[in-house]
């Protein structure tokens, strides 16, 4: 073998060892004080604000479900990450399906109720405020379906493009029962 071969494989194993190993959409973790464990996406759906919002106002919001588990009482919720520079209560959409989400958190203290001492998704933004709604298989299918994921806050709507829908897909597969 020639010099400038092993150098070529060299450079080759090199650059495969610095790769970014495949992130598994989905992921467990255990609430150690509870003794729950917990389901979720390895990070929240990203939503974009349809139309333009104001020049300082954030164009983001985020979705993401989660399955809490407690001796083997499952149950299902859906995190919502919205802009909290609104006092309207949103509303998510999943293709024909809407629900209201409810006041949003404070301190995530109310977590208690779902078997858990911190939610598993952090707010991505300090002005966001964060919603919890339990959903059922329903919803679960609709999520994991191609169908239009939006959520409304006031006049503003965000909307997913689809590109995650693999990946709750995976996550739907992985806590059905």
């Amino acid at each position: 073998m020639g010099i400038l071969h092993a150098a070529l494989l060299l450079a080759a194993g090199l650059l495969a060892a610095c790769a970014t190993p495949a992130i598994d959409p989905v992921d467990e973790q255990l609430d150690r004080d509870t003794g729950t464990t917990i389901t979720r996406l390895g990070r929240p759906v990203e939503l974009l604000a349809t139309a333009p919002r104001g020049r300082n106002a954030d164009p983001f919001a985020y979705l993401a479900p989660f399955e809490t588990n407690r001796v083997g009482e499952r149950r299902l919720f859906l995190w919502a990450s919205v802009p909290g520079d609104s006092a309207a209560m949103p509303r998510l959409h999943c293709g024909e399906l809407a629900a209201s989400l409810e006041a949003p958190l404070a301190g995530g203290m109310p977590t208690v109720g779902m078997g858990l001492t911190r939610l598993p998704y952090r707010a991505l933004a300090a002005w966001s405020a964060v919603h919890v709604i339990p959903i059922d298989a329903i919803w679960l299918d609709c999520l994991a379906s191609d169908a239009r994921l939006e959520v409304e806050v006031g006049e503003d709507r965000f909307a997913s493009d689809g590109a995650r829908s693999g990946d709750l897909a995976a996550f739907r597969e992985r806590v059905r029962p």
